[in-house]
Protein backbone atom coordinates (compact mmCIF):
# COMPACT_ATOMS: atom_id res chain seq x y z
CA UNK A 1 0.00 0.00 0.00
CA UNK A 2 1.11 3.55 -0.66
CA UNK A 3 2.26 5.60 2.34
CA UNK A 4 2.83 8.99 0.73
CA UNK A 5 0.62 11.01 -1.61
CA UNK A 6 0.91 14.51 -3.00
CA UNK A 7 -1.93 16.96 -3.68
CA UNK A 8 -0.99 19.59 -6.23
CA UNK A 9 -3.26 22.59 -6.99
CA UNK A 10 -6.06 21.64 -9.35
CA UNK A 11 -5.16 17.94 -9.28
CA UNK A 12 -6.37 14.95 -7.23
CA UNK A 13 -4.17 13.22 -4.65
CA UNK A 14 -1.53 11.13 -6.40
CA UNK A 15 0.73 8.46 -4.92
CA UNK A 16 4.31 9.69 -4.61
CA UNK A 17 6.81 7.43 -6.43
CA UNK A 18 8.38 5.63 -3.46
CA UNK A 19 10.54 2.61 -4.39
CA UNK A 20 9.05 -0.78 -3.55
CA UNK A 21 12.03 -1.78 -1.35
CA UNK A 22 11.61 1.47 0.62
CA UNK A 23 7.88 0.80 1.10
CA UNK A 24 8.60 -2.74 2.28
CA UNK A 25 11.20 -1.54 4.80
CA UNK A 26 8.69 0.92 6.30
CA UNK A 27 6.48 -1.97 7.50
CA UNK A 28 3.31 -0.02 6.63
CA UNK A 29 4.21 2.85 9.00
CA UNK A 30 5.58 6.35 8.73
CA UNK A 31 5.75 8.96 11.44
CA UNK A 32 6.13 12.44 9.93
CA UNK A 33 6.26 14.21 6.60
CA UNK A 34 7.62 17.68 5.85
CA UNK A 35 7.72 19.71 2.64
CA UNK A 36 10.38 22.26 1.85
CA UNK A 37 8.76 24.51 -0.77
CA UNK A 38 11.85 26.63 -1.46
CA UNK A 39 14.21 23.67 -1.95
CA UNK A 40 11.48 21.55 -3.61
CA UNK A 41 12.00 18.57 -1.30
CA UNK A 42 9.83 16.20 0.73
CA UNK A 43 11.14 14.37 3.82
CA UNK A 44 9.58 11.34 5.49
CA UNK A 45 10.57 9.50 8.66
CA UNK A 46 10.08 5.74 8.97
CA UNK A 47 10.90 4.62 12.53
CA UNK A 48 10.18 0.92 11.90
CA UNK A 49 12.75 1.04 9.12
CA UNK A 50 15.05 3.31 11.17
CA UNK A 51 15.34 5.47 8.04
CA UNK A 52 15.00 9.05 6.93
CA UNK A 53 14.03 9.60 3.31
CA UNK A 54 14.28 12.83 1.33
CA UNK A 55 13.04 13.07 -2.26
CA UNK A 56 12.97 15.73 -4.94
CA UNK A 57 9.38 16.96 -4.80
CA UNK A 58 9.08 17.44 -8.56
CA UNK A 59 10.95 14.47 -10.06
CA UNK A 60 10.54 11.93 -7.24
CA UNK A 61 14.29 11.25 -7.30
CA UNK A 62 15.76 9.97 -4.03
CA UNK A 63 18.02 12.63 -2.51
CA UNK A 64 18.66 10.77 0.77
CA UNK A 65 17.95 7.33 2.22
CA UNK A 66 19.80 7.41 5.54
CA UNK A 67 19.81 5.32 8.71
CA UNK A 68 18.53 7.03 11.85
CA UNK A 69 17.33 4.81 14.70
CA UNK A 70 13.75 5.49 15.83
CA UNK A 71 13.51 8.72 13.83
CA UNK A 72 10.07 10.27 13.84
CA UNK A 73 9.85 14.06 14.00
CA UNK A 74 10.83 16.07 10.93
CA UNK A 75 10.43 19.75 10.13
CA UNK A 76 11.56 22.08 7.37
CA UNK A 77 13.94 24.90 8.31
CA UNK A 78 15.63 27.55 6.15
CA UNK A 79 18.41 25.37 4.70
CA UNK A 80 16.97 21.87 5.03
CA UNK A 81 15.34 19.64 7.64
CA UNK A 82 15.61 18.94 11.37
CA UNK A 83 14.93 15.34 12.43
CA UNK A 84 14.37 13.94 15.94
CA UNK A 85 14.80 10.45 17.30
CA UNK A 86 13.23 8.52 20.15
CA UNK A 87 16.82 7.81 21.21
CA UNK A 88 17.28 11.43 22.18
CA UNK A 89 19.11 12.62 19.08
CA UNK A 90 18.40 15.59 16.83
CA UNK A 91 20.08 16.07 13.46
CA UNK A 92 20.14 18.87 10.92
CA UNK A 93 20.31 17.99 7.23
CA UNK A 94 21.64 20.80 5.07
CA UNK A 95 19.89 20.31 1.75
CA UNK A 96 21.44 23.11 -0.29
CA UNK A 97 24.14 20.88 -1.85
CA UNK A 98 24.00 17.72 -3.95
CA UNK A 99 25.20 15.53 -1.05
CA UNK A 100 22.91 15.72 1.98
CA UNK A 101 24.82 15.10 5.19
CA UNK A 102 23.29 15.04 8.65
CA UNK A 103 24.98 16.84 11.51
CA UNK A 104 24.19 16.39 15.20
CA UNK A 105 22.61 19.50 16.65
CA UNK A 106 24.18 21.23 19.63
CA UNK A 107 21.07 21.67 21.73
CA UNK A 108 20.53 22.30 25.45
CA UNK A 109 21.00 19.25 27.60
CA UNK A 110 18.00 17.01 27.91
CA UNK A 111 16.55 13.94 26.31
CA UNK A 112 14.81 14.77 23.05
CA UNK A 113 12.11 12.35 22.01
CA UNK A 114 10.64 11.49 18.63
CA UNK A 115 8.23 14.43 18.41
CA UNK A 116 9.00 17.78 16.86
CA UNK A 117 7.33 21.16 16.71
CA UNK A 118 9.28 24.04 15.19
CA UNK A 119 8.40 27.50 16.41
Amino acid sequence: AELLAIKRPGEPFKAFPVAERQLQSMAQYTASVALHSDLRLVALTAPRANRLFIWDLDSGAVKLDAPMPDCAGVGAVKDGFVVTSGQGRCRFYDCRKAELIGQPMNLPSGFWDNHLHLA
